[in-house]
């Protein structure tokens, strides 16, 4: 499916879900809705993800999904509720605290940024991603000199030493 197009992607989980009327397996209704999304088809996407949603509880990579397809309709500020209503529940799943992290900074809430990276920074100082987003954090600030410290931290925990001595 990987080296299908979007469609090809879709049209397998539809088929594998027919075959299914009376119990549909969550990750196979996943993996529909991600189709959706690959074939830009986020109306569809987000109907197929809603009941996996619903009745409380819900995965983590569901919800992951369910912020970016909000982001994709154009409604950014929904996508951060679902994020960080899922970061309440699941505070260290990475994927959707750079998800935030990433939204936030296209939204040009950079000092949010900033302070989220931080805090995350005290509790995994050796997360070079988390570097990474508050170097361009800093510099859609203008904050060149702590951009280049954070390009730098970023590099040494990548094993990049030279890159990172050439930041500072």
């Amino acid at each position: 499916v990987a080296a299908g197009s979007p469609s090809d992607a879709v049209s397998l989980f539809e088929t594998m879900l027919s075959d299914k009327t009376v119990v549909r397996p969550r990750e196979d209704v996943y993996g529909l809705a991600v189709a959706q999304r690959r074939a830009r088809d986020f109306a569809g996407a987000w109907k197929t993800l809603e009941p996996l949603r619903e009745g409380g509880r819900s995965y983590p990579a569901f919800e992951l999904l369910a912020g970016e397809l909000q982001s994709d309709m154009g409604h950014p500020e929904e996508a951060l509720k679902i994020y960080r209503a899922a970061l309440r529940d699941h505070p260290e799943y990475r994927a959707m605290v750079y998800a935030n992290l990433d939204l936030l900074e296209q939204l040009g809430r950079n000092k949010e940024v900033l302070a989220d990276v931080e805090k995350r920074l005290r509790a995994s100082p050796e997360d070079a991603r988390l570097y990474e987003i508050q170097a361009r954090a800093y510099e859609a600030l203008g904050n060149i000199a702590a951009q280049h410290r954070a390009q730098g931290e970023a590099q040494y925990r990548r094993d990049h030493l030279a890159a990172a001595v050439d930041q500072l």
